[in-house]
């Protein structure tokens, strides 16, 4: 009698053995995390370590969350066209590392506006341009059509996991240190993540590019 998880254990060993894709897992939770070092802790950074008020840290987020609806929208329509997928997601990865940086030392209310809509606009496409790649890549492997939304549906567990673990790790990081120093300490760590990220990409295309050579 078979072992009931024999074929799930069967199916995620076929995932990792996919070319390219265990490095997307690993960029796909590194992304997570860094985003979860960072959004929650938004409103403590605008409001007690910048200084903003209630009105103008809501109007700070509308319209950062619109810029960044846009410019993803956009990046996601460049990735469709004439622009490779792994390119935009360099481009998103390189402007979440400049946008936490400067986030960390920056204090001016309109210099953070602008980083939160430009820059950081740039860098929130790189989860669904993380997505979109990582199922190109199945679709592109041997793997049976019909296996595809399984092994998304783990692609996505891993994300979620990266939101489970983020604010915990990084809210005892905060007790740790001032309030000052903890939230520039979430923006390092996004910025260090995402760096990570840009290494991931170029180390996986890297290794597809010897594949294929």
């Amino acid at each position: 009698m078979s072992h009931p998880f024999s074929g799930l254990k069967s199916q995620a060993l076929r995932m990792f053995q996919v070319q390219g894709f265990p490095p997307l897992i690993v960029i796909n939770l590194m992304v997570g995390i860094s985003l979860s070092f960072v959004v929650p802790f938004n409103s403590l950074f605008g409001i007690d370590e910048v200084g903003m008020s209630n009105a103008a840290f809501g109007i700070f987020m509308t319209v950062s969350a619109i810029a960044n609806i846009v410019i993803s929208t956009y990046m996601g329509k460049i990735s469709d066209g004439k622009m490779e997928r792994r390119t935009v997601i360099l481009i998103a990865a390189v402007a979440a590392v400049v946008g936490y940086t400067l986030f960390a030392y920056a204090r001016n209310y309109y210099v953070l506006l602008i980083l939160s809509s430009i820059v950081l606009g740039v860098a929130s496409s790189s989860s669904s341009q993380i997505f979109a790649y990582a199922r190109e890549t199945l679709s592109k492997s041997e793997l049976p059509p019909k296996d595809a939304p399984f092994y998304m549906n783990v692609f996505r567990k891993f994300f979620a996991l990266s939101w489970t673990v983020g604010p915990a790790l990084e809210g005892g990081q905060s007790t740790a240190h001032t309030t000052w120093r903890g939230v520039r300490l979430h923006l390092f760590h996004a910025a260090v993540l995402h760096n990570r990220d840009l290494a991931s990409v170029c180390n996986s295309d890297f290794q597809r590019s010897s594949h294929l050579d």
